[in-house]
């Protein structure tokens, strides 16, 4: 099948949230032997440095004005492909082919005052169109599938939940030099991203004022992205609370000064109010920064049992948050592991592999056989709905029964752990290092994790007090799948 991609966000030299899914999801694609053919609609010549220049048709159409709606529009009708892909813009008013649009978050219907009201109704049109004309719609996240249904009547088989890849999981350093060119303090609370009022950045600063002394004066706050609406009253907010030497105010940082720039972070702090995705937790976990995020929108479901979840409203509960990672090393240590296991689920050869699946549905030439993620709305109705494998464990006779569970690797499984013994249980996968469940006696732990490449595992236990007094309880074990 020849898919043809508006590739114009793509091709940008500087690449914030929507151009960098382009160019990563793109190259992707393109990586993959699915059997389609690619040819990438430009409106601008791109960079010389595109991963995949050399590997799909492209053609450059310029045009000074709505390059979409009209210089797009008569290409697709002049030369159509068989399907249109648009990852970060809108499908043409026009399109004489069925199209496949992302839509990345709708939080601008509760945030308009991040916008000018010529960019909120253009946005907003854009997203209506995308909502309407796109056979497949593609989201980056089930809270944005379940806004789409909620709030555009976007039928639930109409979607598709793909997560956004990471950077690829490394140890990183932090760097002397980036140290001295960005005047970073020793140590440092870190946020990356648009200076706007979704990201709730003035409850952040008055959680960081609120740090118990000494502690507060011994660390920073780096606020590191462009300036959007309201970052000048940001600023007087910092100096009406005394904070002025305690921030450190960055602009737009280049994506190879990132990887020390969170290295060395005490922590990631990402209280937005509203995401579609939250690609900065990713990039936190892979480079080994500890995350402390909103429990909002779609956060919970990228950090997982990897990070801290605050209420975004709760500027004591974040103070607190960021408290226990200055004082608890054994935590933050914990929380690196977990990060590193967390970030390693999320591809973007998954992301692409989903994707397919949604070429394939609107091209009508078939279902590909590949992982879904359940998208529940308040209307009721799911998208690719899951079977669930479940396995019961007895726990008795100072060992686990030897069940083994079998799962395709990708997919969710879900731990449900009742501890009805005297002492504490411990729990591994040992094709998973660094994966352990904790259950106190008496308590019953329910945990969900994402496994790659794991095919077939056996759960054991570590803790030898279980070998001396017996296991005893019950362990419950759903592939979902």
């Amino acid at each position: 099948m020849l898919v043809g991609i508006d590739g114009s966000r793509a091709g940008r030299a500087v690449r914030t949230g929507t151009e960098g899914y382009s160019l990563h999801l793109i190259a992707a694609l393109l990586r993959r032997s699915s059997g389609n053919r690619y040819r990438l609609y430009f409106d601008r010549e791109p960079p010389a440095d595109l991963p995949f220049a050399e590997r799909a048709e492209h053609r450059v159409i310029r045009f000074p004005r709505a390059w979409t709606h009209v210089r797009l529009a008569a290409e697709l009708i002049r030369r159509p492909p068989e399907l249109l892909f648009v990852p970060a813009h809108v499908i043409p008013l026009v399109c004489p082919v069925p199209a496949v649009a992302t839509v990345h978050d709708v939080g601008y219907l509760w945030h308009r005052s991040a916008y000018t009201p010529l960019a909120w109704i253009l946005l907003h049109a854009g997203t209506l169109l995308n909502a309407r004309a796109a056979r497949r719609i593609v989201a980056d996240s089930r809270a944005t599938a379940r806004d789409l249904v909620d709030h555009f009547g976007v039928s639930p088989e109409r979607i598709r939940v793909a997560y956004l890849g990471g950077p690829p999981v490394r140890v990183v350093d932090p760097d002397p030099e980036i140290v001295a060119r960005y005047g970073l303090p020793p140590r440092y609370f870190l946020f990356v991203g648009t200076l706007q009022p979704r990201k709730n950045l003035t409850r952040l600063l008055r959680s960081f004022a609120s740090v118990p002394q000494p502690r507060q004066s011994q660390v920073g706050l780096v606020l590191a992205g462009r300036p959007g609406i309201g970052s000048a009253e940001l600023r007087q907010r910092a100096a009406a609370l005394g904070l002025e030497s305690r921030v450190t105010w960055l602009s737009y940082v280049p994506e190879e000064h990132l990887a020390p720039l969170y290295a060395g972070a005490v922590s990631l702090v990402f209280p937005s109010l509203y995401e579609g995705f939250g690609r900065p937790i990713l990039e936190a976990m892979a480079w080994g920064t500890p995350v402390v995020a909103s429990n909002a929108s779609s956060l919970p479901e990228v950090v997982g049992p990897a990070g801290l979840l605050v209420d975004p409203y709760d500027v004591e509960g974040l103070s607190q948050a960021m408290a226990r990672l200055l004082d608890d090393q054994p935590l933050r240590e914990r929380l690196i592991v977990a990060g590193r296991l967390r970030a390693a689920e999320f591809t973007w050869d998954r992301c692409a592999a989903e994707v397919e699946v949604a070429f394939a549905e609107a091209a009508g030439t078939g279902f590909a056989d590949q992982a879904s993620w359940p998208v529940h709305s308040s209307r009721g109705g799911a998208v690719a709905q899951q079977a669930v494998r479940t396995v019961n464990i007895t726990l008795s006779n100072n060992a686990i029964e030897p069940r083994v569970v079998r799962v395709p690797a990708n997919y969710p499984i879900k731990f449900v752990v009742r501890n009805a013994g005297s002492c504490r249980h411990q729990y591994a996968v040992p094709a998973v290092p660094g994966f352990s469940i904790d259950v106190l006696p008496g308590q019953t732990t329910i945990e969900i994790f994402t496994f790659i490449n794991v095919g077939t595992f056996l759960v054991v236990s570590n803790d030898d007090e279980d070998q001396k007094h017996g296991l005893r309880g019950e362990l419950i074990v759903e592939a979902l799948y």
